[in-house]
């Protein structure tokens, strides 16, 4: 298996969430705590819950037998709004 690639987490987080999140401080940050398939995963339920909210994605969650991922979607949104990972940007 190859290792992937460095600066995966600020490369999936500017694919998905570049307009809400700052991803040059919290793509390493992510990138810490998530694998790369993993994080592209709740990184596009969480630009899904931008777009459709909480209660559409709790509900895709539950019919796709997959709320174990509302536990790191959680985890996500608090490392995503930190003072210490990161700001939004202006």
């Amino acid at each position: 298996m190859a290792l992937a690639q460095t600066g995966y987490g600020q490369r999936l987080c500017e694919k998905h969430l570049a307009n809400t999140v700052d991803c040059r401080c919290a793509g390493p940050a992510f990138e810490r705590a998530f694998r790369e398939s993993k994080l592209e995963l709740l990184l596009i339920f969480k630009a899904a819950e931008a777009e459709h909210g909480k209660e559409q994605v709790d509900d895709w969650l539950r019919r796709m037998r997959m709320q174990s991922l509302r536990e790191p979607l959680q985890r996500l949104d608090a490392m995503a709004s930190s003072k210490e990972n990161c700001t939004r940007p202006d």
